[in-house]
């Protein structure tokens, strides 16, 4: 080989090594997005690559805390090992126990640093007996299709499907809407609604035509703390200053 063909492999060499470094910072450097099950942790990444985020180029790492109430245990965890300097992302359903698990976290003032919570719907969709305003993950979606998923036959093969004709007549859309069907399923000697929430949450998320303003919020605040957190290349250091060698003096 020429001199041009040796610096062009080397080059290439370089090139490759570099690659590989930053794909291995970045999930070091990762963003934690913590989602409360495993209905979120099997649609969201599908929703958000809906909207042009990435999760595995960004560096975005989907956990899940398995409940609401182990958000708190979750966090503390997280802030007694190694990756405690990283910045999180805390998704909770916007429900009446949500409210009342952010409720705590903000009286233990500033105790989790460097966390966005963030509300699943951020829209106000239904209100429950406390009088609280929001919903939870289903509520994300436009009503019609929840109800085409939960009545769909994708969903309940070789089961009894009550008449959805007959279950809308009764509905209340301002009241939380997966008891709701489950209470209708149940009534028709269905019961095993709550068996099926995970692969519901699939099938809404593949089959969800529009931009869900929730996951286009979410996906705005990833992109704002990645801008705030950019992933950096191990050598990407300062250098001390040596005169003659790493600064020069006038």
């Amino acid at each position: 080989m020429n001199n041009y063909d040796d610096w062009a492999w080397e080059q290439a060499i370089q090139d490759l090594n570099y690659e590989a470094v930053m794909d291995r910072a970045t999930k070091e450097q990762c963003i934690y997005l913590l989602v409360e099950g495993a209905s979120e942790e099997r649609a969201f990444p599908i929703l958000l690559e809906e909207v042009g985020v990435e999760l595995d180029s960004l560096g975005v790492v989907v956990a899940n805390y398995n409940g609401c109430r182990n958000l708190i245990h979750a966090l503390r965890l997280l802030y007694k090992t190694l990756s405690s300097d990283r910045p999180v992302i805390a998704t909770i359903d916007n429900d009446q126990d949500g409210k009342q698990i952010l409720d705590k976290i903000n009286k233990e003032d500033k105790i989790f640093h460097g966390v966005d919570f963030f509300l699943i719907p951020s829209e106000h969709v239904v209100e429950y007996p406390s009088g609280h305003k929001g919903g939870s993950f289903e509520e994300m979606f436009d009503k019609d299709s929840f109800m085409d998923c939960c009545f769909s036959e994708m969903l309940n093969v070789g089961e009894r499907i009550p008449d959805k004709k007959d279950f809308l007549k009764s509905f209340d859309p301002n009241k939380p809407w997966y008891h709701q069907v489950q209470k209708c399923f149940a009534n028709s000697g269905n019961y095993n609604c709550s068996n099926k929430k995970t692969k519901l949450a699939e099938l809404l998320a593949q089959s969800s035509q529009n931009v869900l303003p929730t996951i286009y919020a979410l996906s705005e605040l990833i992109k704002t703390v990645r801008e705030e957190y950019p992933v950096i290349h191990p050598d990407d250091v300062t250098l001390p200053e040596i005169p003659g060698l790493t600064s020069f003096k006038k």
